[in-house]
């Protein structure tokens, strides 16, 4: 591994703190137009790449969110069906006995019904929280237009 620092000129000439690459001490020559606009390709290039991967970051944790919460819908529609069915059974029991066995049903049902009904409003408001578009992209997509600009002025 080569030093880098004052130990080892080579590395502290190709920083750029001795000067040009000849070795002269002093001076040194502004960049040409040439290699501004190469580098600000250059710079353009990485900032590009960057941002698609802040995008592909941020979209799979919204996506992540949105499939925690569709998990929810689908609990309470598990409990909204066993509550069909347990109601079901107590309107059968009510209708055939008139009796106990039937409020015993509609108790379970409505438990049911109600552990259903939360379950599906908690996923729907965390579903509705959930903005679809990637917001710390375009906030640095601005920032990073703004720096463009300044640098073509």
């Amino acid at each position: 591994m080569t030093p880098v620092g004052p130990q080892n000129p080579a590395a502290v000439r190709s920083e750029g703190a001795v000067g040009p690459q000849s070795g002269a001490v002093g001076h040194s020559e502004p960049p040409s137009v040439g290699d501004l606009f190469s580098k600000l390709g250059t710079e353009l290039a990485t900032l590009v790449s960057q941002e698609i991967n802040l995008a592909k970051t941020e979209m799979m944790l919204k996506a992540k969110a949105v499939v925690r919460n569709v998990i929810v819908i689908g609990v309470g529609a598990g409990f909204g069906l066993v509550a069909l069915l347990v109601l079901t059974a107590a309107l059968i029991l009510g209708l055939a006995t008139l009796m106990e066995p039937w409020l015993a049903a509609l108790v379970v049902g409505a438990v049911f019904a109600a552990i259903s009904a939360a379950a599906v409003l908690k996923g729907k408001a965390g579903l509705s929280a959930i903005e679809a578009k990637p917001e710390m992209t375009i906030e640095t997509l601005k920032e990073n237009k703004q720096w463009a600009q300044e640098l073509v002025r």
